[in-house]
């Protein structure tokens, strides 16, 4: 079970409501279908007031058999109590997309209300893009120092990168210790123009290096992550990079980096300026 918000003590002559989680197959958390009514009944002799009865679905985007019995099986035990006012809900984001249980009481996106695709799938990726959204979140940096280097310099931990020719290498104070993992040693970031610059040498702990092309060699402001789903440097790039989903990729960016909040374009606050 899990806690709702409390609710005034004169309202409902207790401290909160809770959400009773139903284990419909995903096989995490909730309880299993057949105690369901053995627990409404402890709530309601214990004048504990339910607030709704919910499960989770484990594969919504690209299972809808496995989801729909997911659905099935919870139905069968919450739909009585639907009947008796106590709301029900299962819709995640790929539930929501594909039409799946969006005709209960509520729904709940997750990914989708970032504007991130749930995978690096082109099914994800697609689907997320044909309902108009955008990645809510892009990542900026500026450049601290600038070099010149001669040909046959090594960049970076254990010289995994020989300068071919001269080149200029910005150093960027980001690495992964904020969430730019070293597994994006190969990746790119691009200037506010668009012109990619690849990254060069290992991340560090707290720095990445790049090789700045002719056009850029006077660029010192990059954008590592924008709110798109471009194959280079996006929040699905990473994640492909990283064998894993856009949503891991953002839950890793550290909480010591600075974060600006933007509507319309204005800057409606910050935190760690």
């Amino acid at each position: 079970m899990f806690l709702c918000p409390s609710v005034p003590e004169h309202e409902s002559g207790t401290v909160g409501r809770v959400v009773i989680k139903v284990d419909s197959g995903m096989s995490r958390n909730g309880c299993q279908p057949g105690d369901l009514s053995e627990i409404v009944e402890f709530c309601e002799n214990n004048k504990i007031p339910v607030h709704s009865i919910m499960t989770h679905f484990a594969q919504s985007w690209d299972d809808p058999v496995f989801t729909k019995a997911q659905l099935d099986t919870f139905m069968e035990v919450a739909k009585p109590y639907r009947n008796r006012g106590i709301k029900i809900h299962a819709a995640n984001s790929g539930a929501i997309v594909n039409q799946i249980g969006v005709d209960l009481d509520y729904v709940r996106p997750g990914i989708s209300m970032y504007g991130q695709a749930p995978d690096t799938s082109e099914l994800g990726v697609s689907a997320t893009m044909r309902l108009g959204l955008l990645p809510a979140i892009s990542w900026y940096a500026l450049a601290n120092k600038v070099t010149r280097l001669a040909k046959g310099r090594v960049v970076g931990y254990d010289q995994t990168y020989k300068c071919t020719h001269e080149e200029t290498i910005a150093v960027i104070p980001i690495g992964y210790a904020d969430g730019y993992l070293r597994s994006h040693s190969s990746a790119c970031v691009r200037t506010l123009d668009g012109t990619l610059c690849p990254v060069v040498g290992r991340v560090s702990m707290d720095a990445i290096t790049i090789r700045l092309p002719a056009e850029a060699i006077s660029c010192r402001e990059f954008c590592l992550m924008p709110s798109d789903f471009n194959e280079n440097n996006s929040s699905v790039a990473f994640a492909r990079y990283q064998n894993t989903i856009p949503y891991e990729v953002c839950t890793n960016l550290s909480r010591r980096m600075p974060r600006l909040y933007v509507e319309d374009g204005s800057v409606m606050s910050a935190t760690n300026i």
